[in-house]
């Protein structure tokens, strides 16, 4: 044995062992979801209760083949906790707004001011919502507003608005023309993944060009897909 051989292989026997906590500097892979062992505390007693102490569920590195003089915890259930890791929080859940990812949509209306139509919409904001449409006698343009559209995690929103309807097709007969207006409140749903649907009541008002009008309660039930 050389003097070189023998001066390293006292520095590896007589080097301080690290504690724990200044093992690992950076954690390299693997990486593996341990849970420690149960620590001690004066509620706890020894030995420790069963479910008592810490058991948070971990992070720690295993590094194979183990260095000189590091420590090598080959069994996950006995190593030790990196104090960083032991009481980490779940990271923030992060959501964004249907009606700012998908502000563009298409719907088949049933009822409403289009009867029986289709209708494309808009939201210029998270609260604020234009549409036009069209149905076999009548074409209609207005727009809605939505309570607590700005709030990302809000999927139901209660809307109220108005539109402008103009009757066509035979309807008008060119010296009559009749026209409507359409005040809707109800709840609609924007899906995540691009759905939609409402369902709304509303009190339609029809006149014509004679003086003679009419108001009328109503409903409708759109569905659609945004973009």
């Amino acid at each position: 044995m050389t003097i070189t051989s023998l001066f390293f292989a006292l520095s590896l026997l007589t080097a301080p062992t690290p504690q724990a906590a200044d093992v690992i500097s950076e954690y390299d892979e693997p990486m593996e979801v341990v849970t420690p062992p149960a620590v001690p505390s004066p509620t706890c007693g020894a030995p420790v209760a069963p479910g008592c102490g810490r058991t948070t569920p971990v992070r720690f590195c295993q590094l194979q083949p183990c260095p000189a003089n590091f420590p090598c915890y080959r069994n996950a259930q006995v190593a030790p906790v990196p104090p960083e890791f032991a009481l980490m929080p779940a990271p923030p859940r992060i959501y964004k707004n249907p009606r700012v990812e998908h502000p563009f949509g298409v719907n088949f209306n049933y009822a409403g001011p289009a009867l029986f139509g289709v209708s494309l919409t808009h939201f210029i904001t998270p609260t604020l919502q234009l549409e036009a449409g069209i149905g076999p006698i009548t074409r209609f343009f207005g727009g809605t507003y939505h309570f607590g559209g700005e709030q990302a995690r809000k999927l139901w929103t209660p809307y109220v608005g108005l539109s402008v309807v103009d009757f066509i097709n035979g309807i008008d007969d060119g010296e009559n023309a009749l026209f409507g207006v359409y005040v809707p409140f109800g709840v609609q749903y924007s899906g995540r993944g691009g759905m939609t649907f409402s369902i709304e009541g509303a009190w339609a008002h029809i006149g014509g060009t004679d003086g003679e009008s009419i108001d009328v309660p109503w409903f409708g039930i759109k569905i659609g897909y945004r973009f």
